[in-house]
């Protein structure tokens, strides 16, 4: 029962995850570009560390499982106007981790007492960030959405929108 089920109606899962990524994909692209307008400044870096985390969100001090995650923690300071702002966020868009080399790698390019060039957004001078996403991503999600739907529009087995066709054959055996 649940064979037939996939059969008829697997196109529409590939569609609907296709589609969800490359909305994804389309969404960190807006974001990223409207981050290359923001304003900068010159911070002083605070602290750094690694911090590690369960890929799963949770924490490692508890509430996590799996596999775990590494990301460069990277507290600074700057002033817009006459306000003095503190951060920790590095990336513009969300980031996941990488391996503990990868991790320590990024966080070195940060020393304490250094200057950094903060991005901050001029309409809340409270949210910035060092490092503007990577373009990557955006484009894995967006071509890989895209790939998916043509999986399921083209490739997988759906009901023929003609009435004399029951479904369209498969392509592969």
């Amino acid at each position: 029962m649940m064979d037939e089920w996939l059969y008829e109606n697997g196109w529409m899962l590939f569609v609907g995850m296709g589609a969800m990524a490359a909305l994804i994909g389309i969404f960190n692209g807006f974001k990223y570009l409207r981050c290359r307008k923001f304003s900068t400044t010159t911070g002083v870096v605070e602290s750094t560390r690694t911090k590690a985390q369960w890929m799963d969100g949770g924490t490692m001090n508890g509430g996590g499982s799996g596999d775990v995650a590494y990301i460069p923690s990277v507290v600074y300071r700057y002033e817009c106007g006459a306000e003095s702002f503190r951060s920790d966020k590095v990336y513009s868009l969300g980031f996941r981790g990488y391996d503990k080399a990868g991790a320590e790698k990024v966080r070195q390019q940060f020393q304490p007492g250094n200057p950094v060039i903060v991005h901050y957004d001029p309409r809340k001078p409270s949210s910035s960030f060092l490092i503007n996403g990577t373009r990557m991503v955006i484009f894995v999600f967006f071509f890989g959405g895209v790939l998916f739907c043509a999986l399921g529009l083209f490739v997988c087995p759906h009901p023929s929108p003609l009435p004399h066709r029951k479904h369209v054959h498969r392509v592969f055996p």
